[in-house]
């Protein structure tokens, strides 16, 4: 879809963009854009945006949910609403950390959460995160019955693109001087170029299941102990993936380090 805005009329131009996100997003997202993002300079903006909404193929039960401390890295405690769940599930005890695998549905997606052992924290995982590894760790969970207890969670996050996407190689995008757009539209004698690169964030999960949407190391080996029975409890910052399981996608990775709601 192309609208036409006037980012002359910058606060217009941003409540136009922003309107179209909430939409897309279901609400989730209402401001992607300030005003302030746009200036004298700017003559296009591009959005994209994705929306993932899974229900629980095991919903937990919400009479069983009760607060229950969350221990947070610096030390504090935070009393938050605790779901718990006993089903057969896919889970991997690795070394450092355990996982479980929360199925949507028919099974075709699955929410990852992996949780640091005690005395070890997510930055230590997050570490192993290699892609040989995830490769390996997603492919050693069995199902097995188990007990779950983790928090409702909301998070939300925005990020700045320009360093990540200069770092893989599309410097010259954000260049005025070296910037080649001129399929998209013909300026001359100006040249478009990104003058900004911005992504939000926002993945809610609840005894129902998992809404999601985004708006645009060290090789540890992957030794896994064999288990009849698990009982899972995160109290302390976990990090997550929602993965589409025949093509391995990895639609949304986070790490909670704070549930809030």
């Amino acid at each position: 879809r192309t609208e036409t805005v006037d980012f002359g009329n910058a606060e217009a131009a941003a409540d136009a963009i922003n309107a179209w996100v909430k939409e897309q997003t279901q609400g989730l997202i209402e401001k992607l854009f300030q005003a302030g993002d746009f200036d004298a300079q700017t003559r296009l903006a591009l959005v994209n945006t994705l929306y993932f909404e899974g229900k629980w193929q095991y919903p937990f039960p919400k009479d069983a949910t009760q607060d229950a401390p969350f221990y947070l890295e610096r030390g504090e405690t935070r009393q938050v609403p605790m779901m718990r769940l006993s089903e057969r599930l896919p889970y991997l005890k690795g070394e450092g950390f355990e996982a479980v695998a929360l199925p949507y549905g028919e099974g075709d997606y699955r929410f990852y959460l992996f949780l640091p052992d005690k005395g070890r924290t997510v930055a230590d995982l997050r570490q192993q995160l290699t892609p040989e590894n995830s490769g390996k760790w997603l492919g050693a969970f069995r199902v097995v019955q188990g007990s779950v207890q983790m928090p409702r969670f909301k998070i939300e996050a925005k990020y700045d693109l320009k360093s990540p996407l200069s770092a893989l190689g599309m410097g010259v995008a954000f260049d005025p001087d070296r910037a080649d757009f001129s399929r998209i539209a013909e300026v001359a004698p100006e040249r478009l170029f990104i003058q900004k690169a911005i992504q939000k964030a926002v993945v809610e999960v609840d005894e129902e299941g998992a809404k999601a949407v985004a708006a645009t190391g060290i090789t540890v080996g992957v030794t896994s102990v064999p288990v009849d029975q698990f009982n899972m409890v995160v109290d302390r910052p976990f990090l997550f993936a929602i993965v589409h399981q025949p093509s391995g996608a990895v639609l949304f990775l986070g790490v909670v380090r704070q549930p809030g709601a």
